[in-house]
């Protein structure tokens, strides 16, 4: 038994050993980085030019695109001399075809709702590693969940873009308040953490260069920004994705369209405004609804009370 014990425990420290090991070669890293960047702007590049033709705008382009998109994310994964730790593998490729499959079978709001949840699960994971194992565990597992939970975020967050609420900027009283109070925690957690020991003494004299109240404005202003935009979206998402009633139809006569642009002119926001009951209101559609409707034509667009009483209207095809 004794000897059982020793061989375990000698297991493990190789295996806290290897993953605090060195990251892999610098040509293997700036190959995949090379590979992937390539595939992925192939498909960025086709995703553009599927507005000017007819093939990459039909269901096989589609399709296409999206396979390169989960193969460039593939390669970005798997292609290493270092594995990576297997958490990290599971959360990262289940992020991936979530993110690009989904759309394929599910509506814009359901897919939203998934990849929201399971955003929120990267964050939770992220956060028992960094408190409860931090010791035993690399940076390799924070930067493989952190980032494909914020990509998780992208998907609820165009859907709330899409969503014309009543108010003109809901929920920004309590999403205030809430980041108050992170930005709050936060600071006091930098005054109460000890100071972690300098060996190096260069490094202690380049961090007295930074003055203490300079370094704590920063912790608490960017705490209250990250916070904000978080609370409001995690609000949104409840108000909206968690909102399952029946809500009520409008068939709406279209009076005018119009597109929000995105950066270097690159269309984001196809927009109908229509007339419902007298009030005109803009909603966001599809680009192919946006280019095959015209002023007096009628689209159908639902309107709901929302889950945390901020009601809002959507075109009825996010939600089918």
């Amino acid at each position: 038994m004794a000897l059982i014990a020793n061989f375990a425990m000698k297991k493990s420290k190789e295996n806290i050993k290897d993953i605090h090991s060195d990251d892999d070669p610098k040509w293997i890293t700036k190959v995949r980085l090379i590979v992937f960047s390539v595939i992925f702007l192939t498909a960025l590049a086709l995703s553009l030019a599927s507005d000017y033709s007819p093939f990459l705008s039909s269901t096989g382009g589609s399709i296409l695109i999206i396979l390169l998109y989960i193969i460039s994310f593939l390669f970005l994964i798997f292609f290493r001399k270092k594995q990576l730790p297997y958490l990290a593998i599971f959360y990262a490729v289940i992020a991936d075809f979530l993110f690009f499959l989904l759309p394929l079978f599910l509506s814009t709001k359901i897919h939203a709702l998934i990849t929201w949840i399971y955003a929120i699960l990267g964050f939770v994971l992220l956060a028992i590693l960094h408190f409860v194992k931090k010791k035993e565990v690399s940076e390799t597992y924070h930067y493989w969940i952190l980032l494909p939970a914020l990509c998780e975020i992208l998907p609820s967050a165009f859907f709330l873009i899409k969503v014309d609420f009543l108010s003109s900027f809901p929920f920004w009283l309590p999403s205030l308040i809430i980041s108050l109070l992170v930005a709050g925690a936060v600071l006091v957690y930098s005054f109460l953490k000890k100071k972690e020991e300098v060996k190096d003494q260069k490094l202690q004299t380049k961090r007295r260069k930074c003055p203490t109240w300079l370094k704590k404005t920063g912790y608490f202003v960017m705490a209250l920004f990250l916070s904000f935009l978080a609370s409001w979206e995690s609000l949104g998402v409840i108000n909206t994705c968690f909102d399952f009633s029946e809500g009520q139809l409008f068939t709406a006569e279209v009076v005018d369209k119009n597109i929000d642009y995105g950066t270097r002119h690159t269309p984001n926001l196809y927009n109908l405004e229509v007339d419902i009951n007298g009030e005109e209101r803009e909603i966001s559609v599809p680009k192919f609804i946006y280019n095959s409707t015209e002023n007096g034509d009628f689209i159908d667009v639902m309107y709901f009370d929302g889950l945390l009483r901020e009601a809002y209207y959507v075109y009825l095809g996010y939600l089918q």
